[in-house]
């Protein structure tokens, strides 16, 4: 049958991005730290039969939030925290959450951005593309996601 899997990345910036022009909380370095423990409860809600692997940068470890990761992957059986070794630029961490594309035993992957829970479009958009015959999709729910800027999303 093959795994189905959420896939996420955590990194710390090494630089805030400016071009967020409409995010109030671009500043709140911590922000993406908050929406995980609702997250992994509603996609394990929503989800139940899909796994999440969350990848993160070494320097997440320095965080002081970043028990959370130990206290959910001990308390969600599908719950995975990958640290990759890595150096990086800006976001480029936003593209390891594609690796599971390598494996051979994953029939569905789903990148998703950790700050945005799943709406009812998105539950649809999963629940369609696992009931169809595709090979690949993506769903663009926010208004700034169009235009020659996000020819590709890292998020689902």
């Amino acid at each position: 049958m093959g795994r189905r899997l959420f896939s996420y990345s955590l990194f710390e910036p090494k630089s805030l991005p400016q071009h967020r022009y409409w995010d109030k909380w671009k500043q709140e370095r911590d922000r993406y730290w908050y929406n995980i423990p609702s997250l992994m409860l509603t996609n394990a809600v929503l989800f139940p039969d899909y796994e999440i692997i969350l990848y993160v940068s070494e320097s997440v470890w320095d965080n002081p939030l970043s028990n959370i990761l130990n206290i959910l992957e001990d308390n969600f059986e599908h719950f995975t925290v990958q640290t990759v070794r890595m150096d990086y630029q800006l976001t480029e961490p936003a593209i390891w959450r594609m690796m599971p594309l390598w494996h051979r035993d994953v029939k569905v992957l789903h990148p998703r951005d950790l700050d945005s829970l799943p709406s009812k479009e998105e539950v649809l958009y999963i629940n369609g593309f696992e009931n169809g015959d595709y090979s690949i999709g993506t769903i663009r729910s926010h208004s700034n996601h169009h235009g020659i800027a996000c020819r590709m999303l890292a998020g689902l």
